[in-house]
């Protein structure tokens, strides 16, 4: 079987065009195997791009500090982040220092109400 996409240059790429015939080929071949499954169960993507799918893309594993609790993880995150976005705006922002102020005397009685102990 022959067939040809016609498709916006300007919206898609060719890879993305060419992974999408892939797509097709591999869903074609899926219903011939076997034409009485539901679509539900047919397959779209190849086995290695399953594969990168499933377990590439999800494979986001990343060290974490046994010795802190969430909330001083969150407490340094929120600092950095003031840091950050305060040294951004053109003028010192009052507002900016006091948003940040508000946020961390929250999570305090967050900690507080939730008995956390490190």
């Amino acid at each position: 079987m022959q067939g040809s996409l016609l498709y916006s240059t300007d919206l898609f790429r060719h890879s993305t065009m060419q992974r999408m015939a892939g797509h097709l080929a591999t869903l074609l071949a899926s219903v011939v195997a076997a034409p009485n499954a539901r679509i539900s169960h047919l397959e779209l993507m190849d086995p290695a791009e399953r594969e990168l799918v499933v377990r590439g893309f999800n494979n986001t594993a990343a060290p974490y500090p046994a010795d802190a609790c969430i909330h001083n993880l969150f407490e340094a995150a929120a600092a950095k982040v003031q840091a950050l976005s305060c040294a951004l705006l053109p003028v010192p922002s009052v507002l900016c220092t006091c948003w940040f102020q508000q946020l961390y005397f929250t999570l305090q009685l967050l900690v507080v109400l939730l008995a956390i102990e490190c």
